[in-house]
């Protein structure tokens, strides 16, 4: 018996006529179009990648070719890309989810590394060294490392048990010479570092208790010349993006974690607006003073990058 696709799409569903909730999700609305707010697929994952690129492509290449400080021409889409992700390499380690931009095999992970070390590109280019708070594998340390070989010294802080992953994913994608750059620090261990051009933490700041980061900050005040932090500015209710919570006690535990403990609608520009101003205020180290900052791109738009160096009247020559 021959089938009639559409005939058996209104067995599916009832009430058809209805208007209250035919657009809600999982409405009859997600069979007349080509989308659905929620899937179980990686297409919208994937959508947001080729974006992401189109995006950070452009704008690194518009900035190549107006600058007067490299040889480097891009004369085609994905050359933008191509000036890191080829000096970066070995990036599919851990078999990642990928797309093909332009013959540049790209995941979300080394994305964002080039986002953040274009965001940092002049202060790298002028740093010897480098510590990040909170490296998780290593992805942005490989990447600044492989782009930067004027950086001498790479300090990683974390967790023993994560120190255990990013050392054996560095050693991994890196050369002997490259990985003897780096050092690993138990994160109790890391105060009697000093003369640091550079200290990094991405993603991580809102994961730890307050009374921690204070400490960090304070250590960042005495010892480094410039401080960069990546991460949440407010935290959301999971409801918003039609999520419900598993773990409630871990949802609680990270309620508290980070300086900005703020409940806003990651999808409203005006809590935005105020919760960046806050996250701003909160994450500059004491005589530090905001050199430049910036909204992240598509899912990560409650995040803020922001580069704060030492107040002129403050700064230590190392």
């Amino acid at each position: 018996m021959k089938t009639n696709l559409w005939e058996e799409i209104k067995l599916e569903y009832k009430n058809i006529g209805l208007l209250d909730d035919f657009r809600s999700i999982n409405g009859f609305n997600k069979r007349l179009g080509t989308w659905s707010p929620i899937t179980n697929d990686s297409r919208y994952y994937k959508s947001l990648l080729f974006e992401f690129c189109n995006y950070l492509d452009l704008k690194i290449s518009n900035t190549i070719i107006n600058s007067k400080e490299t040889n480097y021409s891009p004369i085609q889409k994905g050359d933008g890309l191509r000036y890191y992700f080829g000096k970066i390499k070995n990036t599919n380690f851990g078999n990642p989810t990928t797309i093909k931009y332009y013959g540049i095999e790209v995941d979300m992970d080394y994305l964002l590394s080039v986002e953040e070390i274009f965001f940092l590109k002049d202060v790298l280019a002028d740093s010897k060294s480098i510590l990040e708070i909170g490296a998780g594998f290593g992805r942005l340390t490989h990447s600044i490392i492989k782009c930067f070989p004027n950086i001498n010294k790479y300090y990683i802080v974390d967790l023993d048990w994560m120190l255990k992953l990013s050392s054996k994913y560095l050693k991994k994608v890196l050369s002997k010479k490259d990985f003897k750059k780096v050092e690993f620090i138990k994160s109790e261990d890391y105060m009697s570092l000093n003369k640091i051009d550079l200290t990094i933490n991405v993603d991580s700041f809102q994961e730890i208790d307050e009374s921690v980061i204070m400490k960090y900050l304070g250590f960042i005040s005495n010892n480094s010349q410039f401080f960069y932090s990546k991460n949440a500015i407010c935290k959301y209710d999971p409801s918003i993006i039609n999520l419900s919570v598993k773990n409630k006690k871990q949802y609680n535990s990270a309620l508290k974690m980070g300086l900005c403990k703020n409940s806003i609608n990651i999808f409203d520009t005006s809590e935005l607006e105020i919760a960046k101003i806050n996250y701003l205020r909160m994450y500059c180290p004491t005589e530090f003073e905001i050199l430049k900052h910036q909204d992240c791109f598509g899912q990560y738009l409650y995040y803020q990058s922001v580069l704060y160096g030492k107040s002129k009247k403050n700064e230590k020559t190392f």
